[in-house]
């Protein structure tokens, strides 16, 4: 409500969630037609499950071994404004300590899109396991219910949780995939004219907007951005000549031991068939040298998008909206002007990590949630480690 106090609608009964800062619930999206006949609420939450384990995570004693999302329906009675029932529509999503993104949007066409990254594999705590944004799953995968291959993809479902018809057959398997070769998309929303846009983390530049079709492949981990060879080649950990955990894991701008292979954007074979973005946050000159360090990479750690429809406020009339983690600003963008020579107007909000944004229906106010804790850049364009509106929702309305 207005005034600002919380009402709880409805508490998960959990009890085999792992708390960590990538689990939880992850996103939510109404009906098409809720307040219309069907009051359903569609969450996807991580939970544990010890009867499926992650082939690419030997460690059976991490809990994150066991960890994956679902998708459930919440029947909402509007007169109580309780939930009153849950249904599981789609279990064993792939989950992970990192980049499992969980964003969801119903499209024009009715169906249900969820976003789902790459677990951060191939980096960090998790570099020795392989990327598998480029895997689709057999026939076999998809019948005995494996969603393994389902890392660094966006699905399309029914609201039951079905396959569509209409979703494409990919290796001559139809399943939920609906794009393939993700990074950590954690935005997508829908334009007026039924358009998906979804913007994604890039490693350290080139974080991405892009246009979801059918069947598209954005061909992560191959490439980050434009297939341009600035600063990013691909080198995969997981396939070195000698066994990966015997050998430290280096950023790749630090580059690669001799025993891991690295192939250049423009060296992959499927570049012909890649979709490019609209845009990127921020694509560097080959030949720049500039500090990789957290805070100076061109990166803005996007977290959610939104197609602002509205003409209450004209200078953000018919843009995207992406908030970001790292620069606490939104981000105005015009689809229309693409490529390399796009344009972004930066709308700093303080130091806070933005996670979410909504536009209500005129247009005229935008509430933006911000994280609890994590590092952020201040005003004066500096790294602190403090936010100044921890777990709050602010509100900005045109005058």
């Amino acid at each position: 409500p207005e005034s600002g106090e919380i009402k709880t609608a409805y508490e998960f009964d959990i009890p085999d969630v792992l708390e960590g800062a990538q689990t939880g619930v992850m996103g939510f999206a109404f009906h098409p037609d809720f307040g219309k006949g069907t009051d359903q609420i569609f969450v996807v939450h991580t939970y544990q499950d010890d009867k499926l384990t992650d082939p690419t995570h030997p460690d059976t004693s991490d809990p994150y071994h066991s960890l994956f999302q679902k998708v459930v329906r919440l029947d909402w009675d509007a007169a109580s404004e309780k939930v009153t029932g849950s249904t599981d529509i789609l279990t064993g999503i792939p989950a992970n300590n990192d980049h499992n993104s969980g964003r969801m949007v119903f499209g024009q066409d009715g169906k249900l899109y969820l976003t789902v990254g790459d677990q951060g594999h191939n980096q960090l705590v998790n570099y020795t396991r392989p990327i598998e944004a480029q895997r689709l799953p057999t026939a076999e995968e998809f019948a005995a219910g494996d969603h393994f291959a389902y890392q660094g993809k966006v699905l399309r479902m029914n609201p039951d949780g079905s396959v569509p018809d209409d979703n494409p057959t990919l290796d001559g398997v139809k399943s939920h995939i609906f794009t393939l070769g993700h990074r950590n998309p954690q935005g997508i929303a829908v334009g007026p004219d039924g358009t998906i846009y979804a913007n994604e983390h890039g490693p350290s530049s080139d974080d991405e907007i892009n246009v979801l079709v059918s069947g598209g492949n954005y061909g992560w981990p191959n490439v980050a951005g434009f297939a341009d060879d600035s600063h990013y080649a691909y080198g995969n950990w997981s396939a070195a000549s000698v066994d990966p955990s015997t050998l430290t894991f280096t950023q790749p701008e630090e580059g690669f031991p001799d025993t891991v292979a690295v192939v250049k954007e423009t060296e992959w074979p499927g570049l012909p068939d890649m979709k490019t973005p609209l845009a990127t946050m921020f694509t560097v000159a080959p030949d720049a040298e500039y500090d990789f360090s957290y805070f100076a990479r061109p990166t803005t750690a996007p977290s959610s998008i939104e197609y602002y429809a509205s003409d209450a406020v004209p200078e953000l009339s018919n843009k995207l909206l992406s908030t970001t983690l790292k620069h606490g600003a939104i981000y105005a963008f015009d689809p229309k002007a693409t490529g390399e020579d796009a344009k972004f107007t930066r709308y700093y909000l303080g130091a806070n990590r933005l996670r979410d944004l909504e536009i209500s229906a005129d247009g005229k106010t935008i509430y933006v949630l911000t994280d609890s804790f994590g590092g952020v850049l201040n005003k004066d364009g500096e790294g602190v480690g403090e936010v100044e509106n921890p777990g709050a929702i602010m509100v900005y309305t045109a005058k």
